[in-house]
Order: C-alpha cells, then sequence, then structure tokens
C-alpha cells in the first residue's frame, strides 16, 4: 500500500520531466528549424537579417565572430560567406543539442 501511494507520487512527477524534455527539444528543433529556412533561402542584406524574428531568436547562441560579421558594415567574402556560416553553426547546434 505504501508502494502504490509513493508511486503515485512519483509517476507524475517523472511524466513532468519526460515532457519538459520534449518541450525543450521541440523549441530548439523549432528555433534551428526557423534559423534555417531565413539562411537557406535567397541571400539578403546584414539589415534584413538583423531585422528578422529568425535571426533574433537564434543570435544568442551563435559565435561572436559570426554576430559581428552579420552586424558590421562590411567584411571580407560578404553576405553569401556570412549564409555559410551561420548554416554550419546551425548543424554544430544540432549535434550540440541532440536534435539529429
Amino acid at each position: 500500500m505504501i508502494a502504490g501511494g509513493v508511486g503515485s507520487l512519483i509517476a507524475p512527477w517523472v511524466h513532468w520531466g519526460i515532457e519538459k524534455r520534449r518541450g525543450k527539444l521541440r523549441r530548439r528543433r523549432a528555433l534551428v528549424d526557423n534559423a534555417r529556412a531565413l539562411f537557406s533561402g535567397p541571400v539578403l542584406t546584414r539589415k534584413n537579417y538583423s531585422d528578422c524574428r529568425a535571426y533574433t531568436a537564434i543570435r544568442p547562441y551563435l559565435s561572436k565572430e559570426v554576430t559581428d560579421n552579420i552586424t558590421a558594415p562590411r567584411t571580407t567574402g560578404g553576405e553569401e560567406l556570412i549564409k555559410e556560416r551561420v548554416l554550419e553553426e546551425l548543424r554544430a547546434l544540432e549535434r550540440k543539442w541532440k536534435l539529429i
């Protein structure tokens, strides 16, 4: 009887932990997917990237080098290079967050 009572208290807590993890993975997947859609499309100007909600959401997870290149008035390689670097970092984030 005591074991059943303890089990009925622990089971919801375990379920909550599992759902919390699933929610975190869903949010991270959506974050990466939205950023990938933005940076996989036509090459935009730096100003357009900084104005996009998908970029604003992913920016804290990107390296300082990439974010500095996006906000800089001019960089070597231009927008195409920035696009490639962001896509590389998104792949790295997917591995780090175990989304793939």
